[in-house]
């Protein structure tokens, strides 16, 4: 299971369980009461709510692609899983907005695979692909890493080959059906 999916569960537990008490339902109001309203006696001051840190509260945009995460940008095992999945949510984002830029740069200019992925997103199906990684391994500067891809009624299993250069890019792709 994804860790989003783990924590739009936990999300979801949370709200649950916010919402199981159920209180007294107030009486309604007498017919005199509903004809006539009250104004407060005093107006109590209002203050302004704390400043609040830009980047605690900025979001990405919708149509921009996704925020590529701390632990994509070391050369670890772990950082070429999280890179990968980066890779391919960064390749959902292009084909719902039909921009490959941001795939570009992630990409070594060797990569045919990229250059296909570029040109299908920006003008293919613009249907999110379903995936999983499955594992990595590293060898000094490079990394493959597995992933089981679904798009549409086609699945079969990726091997992304990316190379290190200061940041990890993708080199090669092979598909097996």
């Amino acid at each position: 299971m994804k860790r989003s999916a783990i924590v739009a569960v936990g999300l979801c537990l949370a709200v649950l369980s916010g919402c199981s008490q159920t209180p007294e339902p107030s009486p309604p109001p007498s017919s005199e009461d509903a004809l006539t309203t009250s104004t407060p006696d005093k107006s109590e001051a209002t203050s302004e709510a704390p400043p609040t840190d830009a980047a605690e509260t900025e979001e990405p945009e919708a149509d921009g692609p996704p925020q590529m995460p701390e632990e994509a940008t070391e050369q670890t095992e772990a950082g070429a899983e999280a890179f990968v999945e980066y890779y391919l949510n960064t390749l959902n984002a292009a084909r719902a907005s039909r921009d490959a830029s941001e795939l570009q740069r992630l990409a070594t200019e060797e990569c045919e695979s990229c250059r296909n992925f570029e040109e299908s997103a920006t003008s293919g199906s613009s249907d999110p692909l379903e995936y999983d990684v499955e594992s990595a391994t590293m060898s000094s500067l490079l990394a493959t890493v597995q992933v089981a891809v679904v798009d549409g009624s086609t699945s079969g299993t990726a091997y992304f080959t990316l190379e290190w250069d200061s940041a990890w890019r993708v080199s090669a792709v092979q598909a097996k059906a």
